[in-house]
């Protein structure tokens, strides 16, 4: 996901807030500057430990994945624009910003090889 109008300083702090909720376990995979400035960035949360709290899983076969469940990325998402209101966020086709687009699940996979929404895909 891209992050534009933010700092590290800012991330780390998102990351920190989270990790009180998940006992520690959620660390970017990818923290990438995306200009000079350093004010975005492609980041990547993922799991320490995927039996682990925060764990996101695979939504046909059940298996544990070492990327952040829904859950996390939303409050990830949420402390970020509370800390800095003119945050915006660019994950998939979803653009987050203060005026909304956080917390907006969506439906995986078909009719064909089943279906379940982001938020169903952990244990949270």
């Amino acid at each position: 996901m891209e992050i534009k109008n933010t700092n590290k300083e800012e991330l780390n702090h998102a990351l920190n807030f989270i990790n009180n909720k998940y006992n520690n376990n959620i660390e970017f995979m990818k923290l990438e500057p995306l200009n000079k400035k350093e004010t975005r960035f492609r980041i990547r949360l993922k799991v320490k430990d995927s039996k682990k709290e925060g764990s996101a899983r695979a939504f046909l076969t059940n298996r544990r994945l070492i990327s952040a469940c829904w859950h996390a990325h939303g409050y990830f998402f949420e402390e970020l624009i509370n800390c800095n209101p003119t945050i915006e966020i660019k994950a998939k086709s979803l653009k987050i910003n203060s005026k909304g687009g956080n917390w907006d699940d969506k439906l995986l996979g078909n009719v064909y090889i089943g279906q379940a929404y982001q938020s169903d895909c952990c244990e949270c």
